[in-house]
């Protein structure tokens, strides 16, 4: 039986979850101006806004007055404390979450939960539905940009070959970002099978990319809390032995 480990094949995402507390009704654009303004001692971060690269930080949980930040580079405890102080808003908690580790020969299939609208962009449209291509392409891209793993982009098709939806359970529903301007995305459960002769290195890399992904999220407008994904591993079932 082999039992290949996540963190033996391919760097894991540690980001520092900082738990957020405002007096005020956030919206998902003041939830990202709070987060940007947080972080404004980190160079890098001021030239990734000022050049609308991608954010290094994504919003999960954004409900009523609260959301979750996670950072997926390091900054100064001592500096967010700081900075929250100055915008009036409390941290409630700091977090370094611990990775949790699969042995891939259990493994039958996965659960995604999209648990904030999420929508893929095309060239000239946003795509709001699973669609198993580009959902692979945005974690791909996430998780190297943020191990700085280099991989051939090309590698979502492969992956989109080797493990497919199998049950679907979404809705289409509408984010507003701000009062005027709303984008559309889906939310619910997809359910993915893999093939029958998946190598166990690709199922290390999908759980890899998976759990990438339940960090940074995936799709558009992830610093303005679209895109949370959550991922449930479902075990093999064994009967008198087999």
């Amino acid at each position: 039986m082999i039992d290949l480990k996540v963190k033996d094949l391919y760097p894991i995402i540690k980001p520092i979850i900082v738990k957020i507390h405002s007096a005020n009704k956030l919206t998902p654009e003041f939830a990202n101006k709070i987060a940007y303004e947080l972080m404004r001692d980190v160079k890098l971060v001021r030239d990734i806004h000022n050049s609308r690269a991608i954010p290094p930080f994504s919003i999960k949980n954004l409900k009523n007055n609260v959301f979750d930040l996670y950072i997926m580079i390091p900054v100064s405890e001592t500096s967010l404390y700081f900075n929250a102080e100055r915008l009036n808003v409390n941290i409630d908690k700091i977090e370094y979450p611990n990775v949790e580790i699969y042995n891939v020969s259990e493994i039958s299939n996965i659960d995604l939960y999209f648990t904030s609208p999420t929508s893929f962009k095309t060239t000239n449209s946003h795509i709001p539905y699973f669609e198993p291509l580009m959902f692979w392409k945005s974690c791909i891209r996430l998780w190297s940009e943020f191990t700085n793993y280099n991989i051939d982009p090309n590698i979502g098709e492969d992956i989109a070959s080797k493990i497919y939806p199998f049950i679907m359970d979404i809705k289409i529903e509408k984010t507003f970002l701000n009062d005027k301007f709303y984008i559309e995305g889906f939310t619910g459960t997809v359910n993915l099978h893999f093939s029958k002769n998946i190598s166990a290195e690709s199922k290390v890399l999908i759980l890899t990319l998976l759990e990438s992904a339940s960090c940074t999220g995936v799709g558009v407008k992830r610093a303005w809390g679209m895109g949370n994904v959550e991922y449930k591993i479902q075990e093999r079932k064994f009967y008198n032995g087999y």
